[in-house]
């Protein structure tokens, strides 16, 4: 398929998936299409169509498709509920189009709230597919850190500066990457590199670029600055945090009330008791507290062994367990812990104490996670993948924290439902023909 054809495949297909929705619409209410009626529908039908693409655009569904589906399928379904009340508008001032009957308009509005999202989780889960087929180029002072370099890149390559600005000709067009081990005057010459050559550049974020990152642009005097933020939820935000805790963490309880009665009768049936797993992690401030799961290992999992990371295919996992940690159900108790004040819904993974020394005699700045409660889901999580590295997971972090606001609680909510949903491999940054939709890859 072409490039051109595949840019222009989205709005095509929600052009053609608008008009039949409003054509099964006609065959399940009227088993036809009377000609009377058709008409009306004729008179509606530009209009309809219009008032979709400018909706879909104005929700952002032709761009940044890399978020929570459940996010991008609540802006098509606002779509369609746009769109029934602007057409049902239009068919009532259109004399000619009073024909329309209003029981399709309501119906094929129904179902084009149903055939978009749809068509969007299809098109983005399709695409998703093809994503770092460009080569790519890490550009870094230790190129052997780099040595599991992810398997979906075509071409990989790690250099040196020296490397690099050999053949600077060579590497343009590709998805070049900037480690953050670099000193201040490579960063310098390699961002202005890439802005001059319009080439695409990531880099690897020090702890100094995520609290810019979350950082407001102000004046001293008459001198432009850059105000940074503490690393802390804001005060204003805090109260509104925990309100928001306590309320949805309270409907998940009742929602999943089922799963509290079910779940720990399967664990009995296959390994027998004790239902929950309690295990000692790091809180807000360094505080310990006794953090809830069911249990999904067998019992006394670690009696040998002592606290070790579970790896994929760990044997001491039972069959019911699989399916907890597939699910994420294995996390619902700590919803309790929520509720106590321990953790929030969103933040930080809290650690086991001797994982947080053993990584903090490493990385230092480990235990600014520490500045704000631990969630039940993170940054980290919905972007990252269980085993990735401390350091990597570290960086979400804080730019969660450097960046929070509460409409990103809501979006990693999203996304953490997304994950349970629709388990996916991580991906990074989209192919060529999907930026030219200008198809963002990061949380704003």
């Amino acid at each position: 398929m072409r490039r051109g054809l595949r840019i222009w495949l989205l709005p095509i297909g929600d052009v053609v998936l608008t008009l039949g929705a409003y054509l099964l619409a006609f065959w399940i209410r009227l088993r036809g299409f009377p000609e009377y009626n058709w008409s009306g529908f004729l008179q509606v039908a530009p209009l309809i169509v219009v008032t979709t693409l400018l909706l879909l655009v104005v929700y952002n569904q032709y761009r940044e498709l890399h978020r929570p589906f459940l996010e991008v399928a609540a802006g098509s379904v606002l779509t369609a509920i746009g769109t029934t009340l602007i057409a049902g508008v239009g068919a009532y001032l259109d004399v000619e189009a009073r024909s329309f009957p209003r029981s399709i308009l309501l119906l094929g509005g129904i179902m084009q709230a149903v055939f978009l999202p749809t068509w969007r989780v299809w098109f983005v889960t399709q695409t998703k597919r093809e994503y770092f087929r460009r080569p790519a180029v890490i550009v870094t002072m230790s190129p052997e850190r780099w040595a599991p370099f992810p398997k979906y890149i075509r071409v990989q390559q790690r250099v040196t500066p020296e490397l690099f600005w050999a053949q600077e000709a060579h590497f343009r067009g590709y998805l070049v990457v900037m480690d953050s081990d670099l000193p201040g005057s490579e960063r310098e010459r390699l961002m202005e590199w890439a802005a001059t050559t319009q080439n695409d550049l990531y880099l690897i974020p020090t702890l100094h670029d995520l609290m810019v990152h979350g950082s407001r642009f102000s004046k001293l005097g008459d001198r432009p600055v850059i105000a940074v933020r503490p690393l802390v939820v804001p005060i204003e935000y805090r109260w509104l945090k925990r309100l928001f805790d306590l309320v949805v963490a309270g409907c998940l309880v009742v929602l999943f009330s089922p799963a509290f009665v079910l779940l720990p009768l399967a664990i009995m049936l296959e390994s027998g008791r004790p239902v929950l797993y309690r295990q000692t992690r790091v809180g807000e401030g360094g505080r310990l507290f006794e953090l809830y799961k069911f249990r999904s290992m067998v019992v006394d999992a670690e009696r040998e062994t002592g606290p070790v990371v579970a790896v994929p295919g760990d044997a001491r996992v039972t069959r019911v367990g699989r399916v907890l940690r597939l699910t994420r159900l294995d996390e619902l108790p700590q919803l309790f812990n929520v509720l106590k004040g321990d953790m929030s819904l969103v933040g930080p993974r809290p650690e086991r104490p001797e994982l947080v020394e053993q990584i903090a005699e490493e990385q230092p700045n480990f235990r600014l996670r520490e500045l704000v409660r631990p969630g039940l889901t993170g940054l980290a999580q919905v972007i990252g993948r269980y085993l990735t590295s401390p350091d990597d997971k570290l960086r979400y972090d804080l730019a969660y924290i450097a960046s929070y606001s509460p409409w990103m609680d809501v979006r990693i909510l999203l996304w953490t439902v997304q994950v349970m949903l629709f388990p996916q491999e991580s991906v990074d940054s989209p192919p060529e023909w999907v930026q030219q939709l200008d198809w963002q890859a990061t949380i704003r």
